[in-house]
Parts: structure tokens; C-alpha cells; sequence
């Protein structure tokens, strides 16, 4: 008798370590976003001085301030987003339209959609739209 529980038990344990490991190693890039993140105003700017959106420094100077105030505050379980830039607070929901590589698509109660790419455990790159063209870089808040 002590042979097939001996075994019965290893089984299971095998199965409670490997269902753990999937839960630790991979969540959805909502899960991944959850969090506070603040615009990386170097890495935005660096990407929209380089086409043709700000070409006068007093401009860019004046934009990288306003960068630098803007962070998003994510919440997954409730599919809460909170924008603050400076003073300026907003509170939003959203559905998620699509979570899939390290893409990720939301529908956003008063903004509409969003889309996040390249996300990882300390950055993303958000496109407020559907164009590629405008696109912020956020890092994590520390």
C-alpha cells in the first residue's frame, strides 16, 4: 500500500509546483501594468524631437516640464486608471480589448482607446490612439 499512495502523493506535489511556477513566472500584461508609472520625459522626448513635432527649443524645454508631471496610476483588479499632470487629477475605467505578446488594448471610459507596447516590469510605451505617431514613454514610479 505505501508504494501507490508514494507515488499518488509525488504526483501531486509535482502538479502544486508546476501550476505555482506558471502563476509566478507569467501574468497578463494588465497584471504587469498594474501599478504607478510616471512619463519618461527624456526617452518621449528624445523620440519626438527627432521627427518633426518640436523643432524650437523654448518648445521642447516647455514640454519636457509638462512631461515630467504627468503619471498614470493602474489599477487591474478594478480596471481603475487615475491620470494626474501637475494639480490635475482624472479618474477613469476601462475594458480590456486585447492582452496578448507584450501588447496590451483598452477601452478607457473618457479617453477611448489606448494602446500599450513593449511592456515590461519597469517600462511601456503608450500610443493614446490609434496612430503610432504620438506615443509616451512611461517608466515605474519610484
Amino acid at each position: 500500500m505505501k508504494g501507490p499512495n508514494r507515488l499518488l502523493r509525488c504526483r501531486l506535489l509535482l502538479c502544486c509546483c508546476a501550476a505555482l511556477l506558471l502563476c509566478a513566472c507569467g501574468g497578463s500584461n494588465l497584471d504587469t501594468l498594474s501599478g504607478k508609472w510616471v512619463v519618461d520625459s527624456e526617452a518621449t522626448m528624445r523620440d519626438m524631437t527627432e521627427g518633426s513635432l518640436l523643432k524650437d527649443s523654448m518648445a521642447v524645454d516647455l514640454f519636457a516640464g509638462i512631461l515630467g508631471g504627468i503619471s498614470l496610476e493602474i489599477n487591474a483588479e478594478k480596471k481603475s486608471i487615475v491620470y494626474t499632470m501637475g494639480m490635475m487629477r482624472l479618474d477613469g475605467t476601462f475594458t480590456v480589448l486585447s492582452d496578448k505578446g507584450t501588447s496590451l488594448v483598452i477601452d478607457e471610459s473618457r479617453i477611448g482607446k489606448m494602446r500599450f507596447e513593449h511592456i515590461s516590469a519597469d517600462s511601456f510605451v503608450m500610443y493614446p490612439d490609434e496612430e503610432k505617431e504620438k506615443k509616451f514613454v512611461f517608466k515605474r514610479a519610484s
